[in-house]
């Protein structure tokens, strides 16, 4: 059976990639395939937690700088998925929705603070 779990959705400002979150000290890294499976549109995506806030920074395929899933590391985070919706209309547009799907057995009972912080998708 599923575990409990509710996904909220926050836009990401498109000059900074910054956007606010409840969530604690912690970086998770992760790739991202942008479809169609074009090698030239795969991206690193990069995902710092910190001081309540979250970065997200891509890097061009091309240069070798792939991030592994494997290297996924959480600490501290009131999550167990992330997903990007990408939407590209130019070179410098980039990740636009970031979705965070929070377990609600995590301790410490973040779900609340991410409900507070983020829309119910």
């Amino acid at each position: 059976m599923d575990h409990c779990s509710y996904t909220y959705v926050r836009d990401v400002n498109e000059k900074t990639g910054v956007i606010q979150s409840p969530v604690l000290g912690g970086t998770i890294n992760l790739m991202y395939i942008d479809y169609p499976n074009d090698s030239i549109w795969e991206w690193a995506m990069k995902y710092k937690f910190k001081n309540g806030s979250l970065k997200v920074m891509q890097t061009d395929s091309s240069n070798g700088t792939y991030i592994p899933v494997e290297e996924v590391k959480l600490s501290e985070a009131a999550c167990i998925m992330l997903e990007l919706t990408y939407s590209r209309h130019s070179s410098s547009h980039f990740c636009t929705k970031l979705t965070i799907t929070s377990n609600d057995s995590v301790v410490g009972g973040t779900d609340d603070w991410v409900a507070k912080d983020w829309k119910l998708l």
